[in-house]
């Protein structure tokens, strides 16, 4: 991408000379274009339902996990 120049003249002399370019963009902003295609050009969700028995177990044992980690502070609240 091409940018402008910009210069900063004073006295009828160049004192700075320096490249503009456009704003900068995210690096994640580069990869959505790239996770809209996976989205909807493969075939994710097939490949996820293959894998769903193991997944529904993973995602038990953090339900589990975050039960067992906040069930002590919940007692201690209702204990006051």
């Amino acid at each position: 991408m091409m940018g402008m120049q910009a210069e900063v003249i004073f006295a009828e002399r160049v004192l700075a000379s320096k490249t503009v370019t456009g704003p900068r963009r995210l690096p994640i902003i580069n990869l959505l274009p790239k996770f809209r295609r996976l989205i909807v050009e493969s075939s994710w969700d097939e490949h996820l339902l293959l894998y769903e028995k193991h997944v529904n177990r993973v995602f038990w044992l953090i339900i589990i996990a975050s039960a067992a980690f906040f069930a002590p502070v919940c007692v201690n609240i209702f204990m006051r």
